[in-house]
């Protein structure tokens, strides 16, 4: 076995409109099936600001290599997703989300934020390649509370 057997691909996209709660419970109930069947696992987390018509999605997929091409094919090529960034990509000796075909939280779960913050501006050079995944979710993650008291 290789050391490095698991690939993974972190990327940003943006809905034209921004989804709605049955739209979201959808795209992941299609998205846990196929990963499932493409022994896929990961991460992806959503916000919007309906009010201005603005969404993004943040998104990791681990494992196989060609399985997470496969996946990276099919966000690219989804007209749900315009826009769709890579931000880091690269091999892992282990996953990071092993039992999850697609995690998600709903928006509702998370604080409202007024405004996206674009993570393709984000410079992440300094941070070392095996961390950089969870560094940027992280970053997703502190945009989303950044309003909190």
């Amino acid at each position: 076995m290789p050391a490095f057997p698991f690939s993974y691909f972190l990327y940003t996209s943006y809905p034209p409109t921004p989804f709605s709660e049955p739209e979201l419970a959808d795209l992941c109930v299609r998205a846990r099936t196929y990963n499932r069947a493409q022994g896929v696992t990961g991460l992806l987390m959503y916000t919007a600001v309906p009010r201005l018509h603005l969404a993004q999605f943040c998104g990791l997929v681990e494992g196989p290599p060609e399985a997470v091409a496969s996946v990276q094919q099919r966000i690219e090529a989804d007209h749900r997703h315009a826009r769709v960034s890579q931000l880091d990509c690269g091999r892992e000796p282990a996953r990071l989300f092993p039992d999850w075909s697609l995690a998600y939280v709903p928006e509702t779960a998370l604080p409202k934020v007024e405004g996206i913050v674009d993570l393709n501006t984000l410079s992440i050079a300094r941070v070392r390649p095996q961390r950089r995944p969870l560094v940027l979710m992280n970053v997703f993650l502190q945009m989303l509370r950044r309003d909190l008291p």
